[in-house]
C-alpha cells in the first residue's frame, strides 16, 4: 500500500502500523487455513512434522517468489535473510504449537 519507501517510514502511525497488522493478521489466517487443511482432521505425527516442516519454505516461496513484487509483505526491505529465517520460523512455530494444542485439548485424555 506504501510501497518500498514504508521501510524507511521510522515512526508508528495509524495509517502505516494498522496497515501492517491489518496485512500480517489477515496473512496469518490465510496461511492457517492451508496449514488446517493439509493437516487434515486427524493428522498421524509423521503428517504433522511433515506439512509443518514444509510451511516456512512453502509460505516464503509463494510470499516472495509467487507473489508479485507489490503484493510482498516487504519484510525483507527491513530485515536480512537471518531474520526472515527467524520469522517464517516463528511461524511454523506458532502455527505447530496452536494446532497441537487445539487437537491435544480436545481429547479427553489431554491432562
Amino acid at each position: 500500500m506504501h510501497g518500498d519507501e514504508a521501510a524507511d517510514f521510522g515512526r508508528c502511525d495509524l495509517a502505516h502500523t494498522a496497515t501492517g497488522f491489518a496485512t500480517n493478521l489477515g496473512a496469518t489466517f490465510f496461511w492457517a487455513v492451508f496449514y488446517e487443511a493439509a493437516l487434515g482432521a486427524n493428522p498421524s505425527w509423521l503428517r504433522f512434522a511433515g506439512v509443518t516442516a514444509a510451511l516456512g519454505p512453502v509460505s516464503a516461496i509463494v510470499d516472495y517468489r509467487a507473489t508479485p513484487k507489490r503484493l510482498t509483505p516487504g519484510w525483507e526491505l527491513i530485515f536480512g535473510k537471518r531474520e526472515m529465517t527467524t520469522i517464517y520460523g516463528a511461524l511454523v512455530l506458532g502455527m505447530a504449537a496452536g494446532s497441537g494444542l487445539v487437537r491435544c485439548c480436545g481429547r479427553k485424555n489431554c491432562g
